[in-house]
C-alpha cells in the first residue's frame, strides 16, 4: 500500500503465537497456572457446605482424634511431648493418625509444590542464570540445584526444630521406644505429608521442565527411591527414627547442592568442600549404626503381643518389616559412602597423576636448561679459543 505507515518494531510487534488449547505445549508452558486453578477449585470448596466434607479431605490432615484426660491420654502425650503433664490439667489433645485418606492431602500438596517450584524458578533462579550466562548443561545443573537446596535447608529447619522441640533424641532409645508411634502430632504428621509431596512432584517435572532423555532415569530412579523410603517410615509408623534419618540426610544433600552451585558459579570455597566431606561421613555413619540399633536390637525389646498387627493400630514390629527397612536404610546408605569413597580415591589419583606431570615437566624444563647452558659454555670456550689462535 503506498501510505502505509511503518509502525516502530516494539509496542506493536507481532505477538509470539501461542500453543493451541487442550494442547501438550500448553499444558507445559502453563502448567502452574492449571495447578493453580485446581487448587483455588478445591480451596473454594470449603466454603460450601456441599463440597467442605470433600474440600477437607485434600487440605487438611484426617485422622484426627481428640484425647482427653485420661491414663492412656497420658501415655501417648507423654511420649509425644516428652514430660509429664499435671493431674488437675483438662486440656485436650488433637493427634492423627494414618489412612488411606492422607494420599488426597498429599496430592494437593504435590500440587502446591508444582506451583512453588514453578514460581521460584521463574522468579528467582530463572533470572539468577540468565545474569550468570552460563552454557545450557550448567544452567540445567544450576536450577536442579537450586531447587534442592531451599528444599534441603527448609525440611533440615523443620526438623531438627520438631525433634529438639519434642526431645525425640534424648536418650538415643526415644527413637525407638514405645512403638508404634501412633497417634502423632499435626506438625509431624504435615512434615512426611510435605516430604511425600515434594517428592512425588519431581516426578511430573521431569516432564514439564523437558529434561534431557539421558538425565530422566537417573533423576527418577533418586525420586522414587526418597519417595519410597518417606512413604516406608510413615505408613508403617517409624515416624521418629525416619525423621531423624532425613533431618541428617537432607542436611548433608544441601551442603552438597550448596557447594555445587558455588562450583556452577566459579567460587570454590574449600571450607565448604572439607564441612561436606566430613559431615557426609559423620551423618552417614550415625544413620548406619542407629538404623542396625533400633531394628536389630531396640524395636525386637517393644513387641508387644496385646498389640495386634495392621495398620488398625500401626503395630508393624515384625521381622517381615523390620529387615526390609534396615535393608533399604543401610543399602542405600552404604551406596552414598561407597560413591563418596570412590569419588575420593578418584579426585585424589587424578591430583597425584597431575602433580606427578607437572614435576616430570619442571624435571625436564631443568634438564633442559642444563643442556642450553652446556652449549653456551661450549661456544664461549671455542670463541676464546678462536680469538687466542691468532695472536699466537
Amino acid at each position: 500500500f503506498p501510505y502505509a505507515i511503518d509502525m516502530p518494531a516494539g509496542r506493536y510487534a507481532k505477538k509470539k503465537s501461542q500453543a493451541p488449547f487442550f494442547s501438550q505445549q500448553f499444558f507445559i508452558d502453563n502448567h502452574a497456572d492449571v495447578f493453580s486453578c485446581v487448587c483455588m477449585v478445591i480451596c473454594l470448596g470449603l466454603m460450601f457446605q456441599v463440597t467442605s466434607h470433600i474440600a477437607v479431605a485434600f487440605v487438611a490432615p484426617q485422622y484426627n482424634t481428640t484425647i482427653n484426660q485420661t491414663n492412656e491420654s497420658k501415655r501417648i502425650r507423654k511420649r509425644i511431648f516428652n514430660r509429664d503433664f499435671p493431674e488437675n490439667e483438662t486440656r485436650e489433645t488433637v493427634l492423627y493418625s494414618i489412612g488411606i485418606r492422607d494420599s488426597y492431602t498429599t496430592f494437593f500438596y504435590t500440587m502446591i509444590w508444582i506451583i512453588a517450584h514453578a514460581v521460584f524458578h521463574e522468579y528467582f533462579w530463572e533470572k539468577q542464570g540468565r545474569k550468570l550466562r552460563l552454557s545450557k548443561t550448567k544452567t540445567t545443573e544450576f536450577y536442579d540445584y537450586g531447587n534442592l537446596v531451599v528444599f534441603y535447608f527448609a525440611s533440615t529447619v523443620a526438623g531438627a526444630v520438631i525433634l529438639f522441640k519434642q526431645e525425640h533424641f534424648m536418650p538415643p532409645s526415644q527413637l525407638w521406644r514405645q512403638y508404634p508411634d501412633l497417634p502423632v502430632s499435626f506438625i509431624e504428621k504435615m512434615y512426611f505429608i510435605l516430604l511425600m509431596g515434594f517428592w512425588a512432584h519431581n516426578i511430573p517435572e521431569l516432564y514439564l521442565t523437558k529434561a534431557k532423555k539421558e538425565e530422566i532415569q537417573k533423576k527418577l530412579v533418586l525420586y522414587v527411591i526418597n519417595l519410597s523410603l518417606v512413604l516406608a517410615h510413615y505408613v508403617f509408623g517409624f515416624i521418629r527414627l525416619g525423621m531423624f534419618f532425613f533431618v541428617l540426610h537432607n542436611f548433608v544433600e544441601f551442603l552438597q547442592s550448596l557447594d555445587g552451585i558455588l562450583q556452577i558459579v566459579g567460587k570454590r570455597v574449600r571450607s565448604i568442600r572439607t564441612l561436606c566431606s566430613v559431615s557426609l561421613v559423620l551423618t552417614k555413619t550415625t544413620i548406619l549404626a542407629v538404623a542396625m540399633a533400633a531394628y536389630l536390637f531396640g524395636l525386637p525389646n517393644q513387641t508387644n503381643p496385646d498389640i495386634p498387627t495392621g495398620f488398625e493400630t500401626g503395630n508393624f514390629n515384625v521381622p517381615a518389616i523390620r529387615f526390609p527397612m534396615l535393608a533399604g536404610v543401610a543399602s542405600i546408605t552404604l551406596l552414598h559412602l561407597w560413591t563418596f569413597i570412590s569419588t575420593q580415591l578418584k579426585s585424589y589419583n587424578e591430583e597425584r597423576d597431575r602433580r606427578s606431570a607437572i614435576a616430570h615437566d619442571r624435571q625436564q624444563q631443568k634438564e633442559q636448561k642444563k643442556k642450553q647452558e652446556e652449549i653456551r659454555k661450549r661456544k664461549k670456550m671455542a670463541a676464546v679459543e678462536s680469538e687466542q689462535e691468532p695472536e699466537k
